[in-house]
């Protein structure tokens, strides 16, 4: 699913974010302008996941080296809870 949307796991991440109606805000770390210049990317490219593809993210090796355990884990289906802070 990330292969043919042309999305790196973080940015996939970050689609599953925007797609979610229950988040008004989320503080994602840029490092570096390479950082920066691909989630304006995905920000520019962002269309709605489907339920499915938010259930492929989850079954993924989450969470990655840039998204903290917490948080990947209460957005992708840890619980049914979202997280109560950004991390």
């Amino acid at each position: 699913m990330l292969a043919e949307k042309k999305l790196s796991p973080f940015q996939g991440l970050l689609n599953a974010i925007w797609t979610d109606e229950r988040i008004s805000a989320s503080c994602v770390s840029m490092r570096n302008t390479d950082q920066i210049r691909e989630n304006t990317d995905a920000a520019r490219r962002f269309e709605p996941m489907k339920e499915a593809e938010i259930s492929q993210l989850r079954d993924a090796s989450w969470p990655t080296a840039r998204c903290s355990a917490p948080t990947a884990t209460a957005l992708l289906g840890g619980g049914g809870t979202r997280p109560s802070s950004a991390t």
